[in-house]
């Protein structure tokens, strides 16, 4: 067979196994499908990989999934500021403040005493509000297993 033919062939079969628009005539198809069985091997290997895919498409979910999910999203509880942390933030922005205002004001000879006060400082701070900043919340743990 004439390889331009067999390609021009097979780009038809293709297309009709898609549902597109054939450019060649029926008739001429089947006929060179029944002389060329390298063709027709090809046309019955699309033929089943278009069966496969057919059978594999997805079927449409009917459930409605919100009306279960937002009872469950209800009952979180939300971490609350606690009132009190505004002064706690306060005081950590003025200590930064200040420490700013040395780095660029002061002496360099000073400057990494200035430093370790300040982180020393912020240190204390957390450790009399005996808040540890890397602690994961155990809601969030329970969030990340997937026990909501």
């Amino acid at each position: 067979m004439n390889l331009n033919e067999c390609e021009l062939i097979r780009q038809a079969v293709m297309a009709r196994a898609d549902g597109e628009a054939v450019a060649l005539p029926t008739g001429q198809i089947e006929a060179h499908l029944a002389r060329c069985a390298e063709c027709r091997r090809e046309a019955e290997a699309m033929q089943s990989l278009s069966a496969l895919l057919a059978a594999q498409a997805r079927r449409k979910d009917s459930a409605e999934l919100w009306p279960s999910i937002a009872p469950q999203l209800a009952s979180v509880k939300r971490p609350t500021a606690q009132p009190d942390s505004a002064g706690f933030f306060v005081v950590l922005g003025l200590i930064l403040l200040v420490y700013q205002s040395a780095l660029f004001f002061g002496a360099p000879a000073l400057w990494w005493w200035f430093k370790a006060a300040v982180v020393l400082a912020i240190i204390a701070l957390l450790a009399l509000r005996r808040m540890n900043p890397f602690i994961i919340e155990p809601e969030l743990l329970n969030i990340q297993k997937g026990a909501i």
